[in-house]
């Protein structure tokens, strides 16, 4: 397969959504860390099953594209709540 190379352009517009969208999420949940690593996993894995439907019931890029914005701020969220001292392995 033949993938098309990313621009700089490209990775910067899509961190910028990701920041959106980190404070959209933010502003809606609070701005309360994860404490352990089962609950990181378990956002993660309820993002990712999500995902998975999305992409099965052919709902469409923004759904999927939406989803994937959500799996990025749950790891965005799971390393700050790490650096932060907040999660209990």
């Amino acid at each position: 397969m033949n993938r098309p190379e990313l621009t700089a352009e490209n990775v910067n517009a899509a961190v910028l959504d990701l920041q959106l969208h980190l404070r959209d999420v933010e502003n809606r949940k609070g701005p309360r860390a994860f404490v352990s690593s089962h609950e990181a996993l378990g956002v993660l894995e309820d993002e990712r099953s999500e995902l998975v439907h999305e992409i099965q019931s052919k709902a469409g890029a923004n759904a999927i594209r939406h989803e994937l914005l959500d799996i990025a701020v749950a790891a965005l969220w799971s390393v700050a709540s790490m650096d932060a001292g907040a999660m209990d392995w």
